[in-house]
């Protein structure tokens, strides 16, 4: 199989392209790197859409490799990498998800300051580790425990509460 290595070379790069689609694990990263060198030393027209897709074809087919690793296996550099269309998606993709998670993160902490203002205010001090209970719950139980605790007339039944509900 090594000369379908130097076959591969030969065709256009459109074929080339297609062919390293069905190539075995074993061959591709070899070929996809000298296409790649192809595609910019020839100065082909749109080299970098030419490499956007060698990339992709390169992470579809090896899902489990890091960044670095595709960088390596390639020969890119890290800027050329983030020129990818694929790169600027993902990375929007998980800027998304970050503040996402972050707007989440937020607005749980801000409902647990407010409980435990309201437990402060109603039966003075919160031992710390009732504190740390209610710190861990999720924004569905921080949500019912705002309802409940509408209801408790002393701090056991907070005690109580999260006992029964978590």
């Amino acid at each position: 199989m090594a000369n379908s290595d130097d076959s591969n070379l030969k065709l256009p790069l459109s074929l080339g392209l297609m062919q390293l689609t069905v190539l075995p694990e074993a061959e591709m990263p070899r070929v996809a790197r000298l296409l790649a060198e192809r595609a910019q030393g020839e100065e082909a027209p749109r080299s970098e859409a030419i490499i956007e897709l060698i990339t992709t074809i390169v992470l579809y087919k090896f899902t489990e490799l890091s960044r670095e690793e595709v960088l390596r296996m390639l020969g890119f550099t890290t800027e050329e990498l983030k020129r990818t269309r694929f790169y600027r998606e993902v990375y929007a993709e998980a800027r998304e998800e970050g503040l996402h998670q972050g707007l989440q993160q937020g607005l749980q902490e801000g409902e647990v300051l407010v409980i435990l203002r309201q437990l402060r205010r109603r039966f003075g001090s919160v031992p710390r580790d009732l504190e740390e209970r209610i710190r861990q719950l999720s924004i569905s139980q921080i949500e019912a425990l705002a309802e409940a605790l509408l209801d408790f007339r002393e701090l056991e039944e907070v005690a109580a509460w999260l006992a029964h509900s978590c």
